[in-house]
Protein backbone atom coordinates (compact mmCIF):
# COMPACT_ATOMS: atom_id res chain seq x y z
CA UNK A 1 0.00 0.00 0.00
CA UNK A 2 1.25 3.48 -0.82
CA UNK A 3 1.03 6.07 1.91
CA UNK A 4 2.44 8.80 -0.32
CA UNK A 5 -0.77 10.88 -0.43
CA UNK A 6 -1.26 10.77 3.35
CA UNK A 7 2.39 11.56 3.99
CA UNK A 8 2.28 14.43 1.46
CA UNK A 9 -0.81 15.78 3.22
CA UNK A 10 1.00 15.82 6.57
CA UNK A 11 4.38 17.00 5.30
CA UNK A 12 5.38 19.91 7.53
CA UNK A 13 3.42 18.62 10.54
CA UNK A 14 5.43 18.89 13.78
CA UNK A 15 7.15 15.65 14.80
CA UNK A 16 8.91 14.07 17.75
CA UNK A 17 11.18 11.09 18.18
CA UNK A 18 9.92 8.48 20.63
CA UNK A 19 11.44 5.36 22.16
CA UNK A 20 9.31 2.52 23.54
CA UNK A 21 10.06 1.78 27.18
CA UNK A 22 8.84 -1.10 29.36
CA UNK A 23 6.30 -2.38 26.87
CA UNK A 24 5.67 -5.59 25.00
CA UNK A 25 7.76 -4.05 22.21
CA UNK A 26 11.03 -4.72 24.03
CA UNK A 27 12.70 -5.67 20.75
CA UNK A 28 12.41 -2.01 19.73
CA UNK A 29 13.76 -0.75 23.03
CA UNK A 30 16.29 1.68 21.58
CA UNK A 31 14.87 2.36 18.12
CA UNK A 32 13.54 5.90 17.73
CA UNK A 33 10.21 6.27 15.95
CA UNK A 34 8.88 9.50 14.48
CA UNK A 35 5.36 10.54 15.49
CA UNK A 36 3.33 13.52 14.33
CA UNK A 37 2.23 16.01 17.00
CA UNK A 38 -1.26 17.57 17.08
CA UNK A 39 -1.34 21.39 17.07
CA UNK A 40 -2.54 21.76 20.66
CA UNK A 41 0.10 19.45 22.14
CA UNK A 42 3.48 20.77 23.31
CA UNK A 43 5.69 17.76 24.14
CA UNK A 44 9.06 18.36 25.74
CA UNK A 45 12.23 16.32 25.76
CA UNK A 46 11.92 13.59 28.39
CA UNK A 47 8.11 13.64 28.52
CA UNK A 48 6.26 10.35 28.62
CA UNK A 49 3.92 10.11 25.66
CA UNK A 50 1.07 7.85 24.63
CA UNK A 51 1.10 6.33 21.15
CA UNK A 52 -0.91 3.65 19.38
CA UNK A 53 0.86 0.71 17.78
CA UNK A 54 -0.92 -2.35 16.42
CA UNK A 55 -4.15 -1.32 18.16
CA UNK A 56 -2.49 -1.06 21.57
CA UNK A 57 -1.74 2.14 23.47
CA UNK A 58 1.84 2.23 24.69
CA UNK A 59 3.98 4.59 26.72
CA UNK A 60 7.03 6.09 25.04
CA UNK A 61 9.74 8.50 26.09
CA UNK A 62 10.10 11.62 23.96
CA UNK A 63 13.79 11.69 23.04
CA UNK A 64 13.67 14.25 20.25
CA UNK A 65 11.53 17.33 19.56
CA UNK A 66 12.05 18.20 15.91
CA UNK A 67 12.49 21.83 14.85
CA UNK A 68 11.71 20.79 11.28
CA UNK A 69 9.09 18.16 10.45
CA UNK A 70 10.55 14.76 9.64
CA UNK A 71 7.46 13.50 7.76
CA UNK A 72 8.89 11.96 4.59
CA UNK A 73 6.29 12.02 1.79
CA UNK A 74 8.10 9.13 0.09
CA UNK A 75 8.00 6.81 3.12
CA UNK A 76 6.45 3.39 2.56
CA UNK A 77 4.57 3.54 5.87
CA UNK A 78 1.96 5.81 7.41
CA UNK A 79 3.07 8.15 10.17
CA UNK A 80 1.02 7.98 13.34
CA UNK A 81 0.05 10.63 15.86
CA UNK A 82 1.21 11.21 19.40
CA UNK A 83 -2.02 10.49 21.29
CA UNK A 84 -1.20 12.36 24.47
CA UNK A 85 1.31 13.32 27.12
CA UNK A 86 1.29 11.48 30.46
CA UNK A 87 0.70 13.86 33.35
CA UNK A 88 2.31 12.08 36.28
CA UNK A 89 2.20 15.10 38.61
CA UNK A 90 -0.53 13.72 40.91
CA UNK A 91 1.27 10.38 41.11
CA UNK A 92 4.61 12.08 41.83
CA UNK A 93 3.02 14.22 44.57
CA UNK A 94 1.58 11.08 46.17
CA UNK A 95 4.98 9.35 46.18
CA UNK A 96 6.65 12.42 47.74
CA UNK A 97 3.89 12.59 50.36
CA UNK A 98 4.31 8.90 51.22
CA UNK A 99 8.07 9.33 51.57
CA UNK A 100 7.56 12.31 53.89
CA UNK A 101 5.23 10.27 56.10
CA UNK A 102 7.63 7.31 56.12
CA UNK A 103 10.57 9.55 57.04
CA UNK A 104 8.54 11.14 59.84
CA UNK A 105 7.57 7.71 61.13
CA UNK A 106 11.17 6.51 60.99
CA UNK A 107 12.33 9.60 62.87
CA UNK A 108 10.00 8.67 65.74
CA UNK A 109 11.09 5.02 65.87
CA UNK A 110 13.91 3.79 68.08
CA UNK A 111 17.02 2.59 66.30
CA UNK A 112 17.28 -1.14 65.76
CA UNK A 113 20.28 -2.88 67.23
Amino acid sequence: MSFKLLNEMYQGTPTVGAVFRNTKYAENHEKTYTYMVPEDMQPKLGDLGIVEKDGIYSIVTIVRVDKISLVDPKADYQYKWLVGIVDASVYNEKIVSELSVLNAMRAGMPDRV
